[in-house]
């Protein structure tokens, strides 16, 4: 019987105990292992990586022993790190690690691990959460968490906040003469109307059914009736177009507050005089 048949018929605990066939063992899983795992030496210089280090950071094994590995790892149990790539997008990785004695020599055993995908998707639900599946503004409590940070900041900056409150008109009508997916795309069409209108950095949201609020930090030379100006001037466009094949008219009910850091209120106070504004503005249009 040759030694290879007596190997597979010879139990693995018995086998591993031959220091040769162990260490074999342990290499083949190195070098098998979808994670990277790392050697460094007490300065943070790579003393061995497996082969799912080159991967991972878009080099050759042999050029990164004798490398710094760039990340302290004195004390480090287990952390997420961004690896960036020339030219490519950064990873993130989770990386464990163990500290070894070895021949009185301290050697540090990193095991990193790609969480990329996972991360992206984490952020994807997150982001799922706070946006609207219809227009893809925020939704109302996406809006509440960012609103809250704006005010913070301009509490701290001093610059005052214009909250802009927003109703469809005749958003029933719509429904009843054309249906609801009619409906639904008149919405859509509000949402990529305001994300035009208002800039990059103000907070576009669908707080309710035919609801939405816009809060935008004013820039110097803004007035609080500047962004509802810029507003109705972009339905007047879209209303303006005969080539658009549009069944009905947009028109917003629109209502403003502003938020003066140097007399301060809470985000419930600020949407409750937005929302009262633009309900006197619906109801003088209806009496016209």
């Amino acid at each position: 019987m040759s030694t290879d048949q007596e190997n597979r018929k010879t139990p693995m605990d018995q086998r591993l105990r031959n220091g040769w066939e162990r260490e074999k063992f342990f290499l083949m899983i190195l070098e098998t292992s979808v994670d990277t795992i790392l050697v460094l030496d007490q300065e943070g210089i790579i003393k061995f990586v497996n082969p799912a280090a080159e991967s991972l950071f878009d080099h050759p094994v042999e050029e990164m022993i004798g490398q710094m590995f760039g990340f302290p790892v004195h004390g480090m149990e287990k952390t997420e790190l961004d690896i960036s790539r020339p030219g490519e997008d950064s990873r993130v990785v989770e990386i464990r690690v163990a500290k070894k004695e070895v021949d009185d020599e301290t050697l540090y055993i990193a095991n990193l691990r790609d969480i990329t995908e996972m991360i992206r998707l984490r952020e994807k639900l997150r982001a799922m959460a706070l946006v609207d599946d219809l227009t893809g503004a925020y939704n109302r409590r996406g809006f509440f968490r960012l609103a809250k940070q704006q005010m913070g900041m301009a509490d701290r900056t001093k610059k005052k906040i214009s909250l802009v409150y927003t109703d469809l008109d005749h958003l029933k009508e719509i429904n009843d003469t054309f249906g609801h997916a009619e409906g639904d795309r008149a919405l859509s069409e509000i949402a990529e109307i305001l994300e035009k209108t208002f800039r990059k950095s103000d907070i576009i949201a669908r707080i309710g059914g035919d609801e939405f609020v816009i809060l935008a930090v004013e820039v110097p030379g803004d007035t609080a009736g500047i962004p509802a100006a810029r507003l109705e001037e972009s339905l007047k466009r879209r209303n303006a177009k005969e080539t658009g094949g549009h069944k009905y008219k947009l028109s917003l009910s629109i209502g403003i507050a502003q938020y003066d850091p140097e007399c301060p209120c809470s985000l419930e106070t600020l949407l409750f005089e937005a929302d009262k504004s633009m309900y006197e503005h619906k109801q003088g249009k209806q009496k016209c």
